[in-house]
């Protein structure tokens, strides 16, 4: 979950932003269940998603994962 921290720390240093946070995940092939959770909870807290992946789009819709 290495990842996943440095993907953290780097969005929470850019949360007070004056315009919205774009993530752009055209590079990422794939996301373990903790890398979906982060990416799910920093969208519910309003940063955006751009250029996902087919896959980690039905990653990140997937109710049952919830």
């Amino acid at each position: 979950a290495q990842w996943v921290e440095e993907v953290n720390a780097a969005c929470k240093a850019e949360s007070n932003a004056p315009e919205p946070v774009t993530l752009d995940l055209s590079m990422v092939t794939f996301a373990d269940q903790s890398g979906i959770e982060l990416l799910r909870s920093l969208v519910a807290n309003g940063m955006r998603i751009d250029a996902c992946t087919s896959y980690i789009a039905e990653l990140l819709h997937r109710k049952e994962d919830r």
